[in-house]
């Protein structure tokens, strides 16, 4: 409905002049379809946000593999890493809880990073049984079989005086025991090899102090 307004024009002798006639602006009408694609994005973006916080609440910390293990070698703390899985039939990967079961165990098979961690990958508990001693060597280049040092290997730890060194009179083998885990480090104009190695417990705190002077030298044997 239109309503007009009246209002008399006065003429310049004080005679009324015809009536005129005003009509307000129309009311503007809002756009239905724009309104229904507003709505229709915001009940998407609920949707999505929703099944977003759903995905995240289904993932769960699993054991991840940090740096690379070979097979045959213990794994340590400092081999793991914690990945945050969501829940899929297809994967079987060794949840968070039981990191206590899986240090101290040996590697099935070669590990590499960024891999998750799945009980098939894992061997026998801890190689160091009762009366034996995990002893860290770090053996000069020149001081051992060049490549040849592998896990499960068993080697002879020969103390081998440097040239000028008093303290040891010649060189022995002063124990025999089994690679748990090798690693390198340096260049090639200096390297080392460091070797987790297992002896028998009495020999540990000797070859320990051998390895400290650096005198220790590696031979393989059957």
């Amino acid at each position: 409905m239109v309503t007009t307004l009246t209002r008399s024009r006065v003429s310049s002798n004080g005679s009324k002049g015809e009536v005129l006639g005003i009509e307000p602006a129309k009311r503007r009408q809002r756009s239905v379809p724009l309104a229904l694609v507003a709505g229709a994005c915001m009940l998407v973006s609920i949707v999505a946000f929703v099944g977003l916080q759903l995905a995240s609440t289904d993932r769960k910390p699993m054991l991840a593999v940090a740096r690379p293990v070979e097979a045959g070698a213990m794994i340590t703390d400092d081999d793991l890493a914690v990945a945050q899985v969501g829940d899929d039939p297809s994967l079987t990967p060794i949840p968070l809880s039981a990191k206590g079961s899986v240090v101290g165990r040996t590697a099935a098979i070669d590990l590499r990073p960024g891999t998750l961690l799945v009980p098939s990958a894992l061997g026998d508990t801890s190689p160091v049984a009762a009366d034996e001693a995990l002893v860290g060597v770090e053996v000069p280049a020149a001081s051992a079989p060049v490549g040849a040092l592998r896990p499960g290997q068993t080697v002879q730890l020969v103390d081998a005086p440097k040239t000028g060194d008093t303290t040891v009179k010649s060189a022995g083998v002063i124990a025999q025991g089994r690679i748990e885990r090798v690693a390198t480090s340096g260049n090639a104009n200096a390297s080392t090899t460091q070797l987790a190695v297992v002896v028998p417990a009495d020999k540990g705190p000797g070859v320990a102090a051998a390895s400290a002077a650096q005198r220790i030298a590696v031979v393989v044997v059957p």
